[in-house]
């Protein structure tokens, strides 16, 4: 399984921050029947979270997270122009 791992704040509106894991494949072993989940991170730390995975998955690859967001960085969204001299 491969999965990535970040903080978010306000989810669903909620004033915790969460630990998001988002695999590959279903996470069935933490009774979850999607590819997320999300854990208070005030209950627990990244290295603990870490350690979860690892012994529900073991051999699991934490890869880094791709935000498809800003697919083209190098061109803004809006036709900038030059200022006036």
């Amino acid at each position: 399984m491969k999965y990535s791992m970040y903080l978010k704040h306000y989810v669903c509106k909620s004033p915790y921050p969460y630990y998001i894991v988002q695999a590959d494949e279903d996470m069935t072993k933490f009774h979850v029947w999607s590819c997320r989940k999300t854990f208070n991170a005030w209950l627990h730390s990244e290295a603990e979270m870490i350690t979860m995975i690892e012994a529900k998955y073991p051999g699991a690859q934490r890869i880094k997270r791709m935000d498809n967001s800003r697919r083209n960085s190098e061109m803004p969204a809006r036709m900038t122009y030059p200022a006036k001299p």
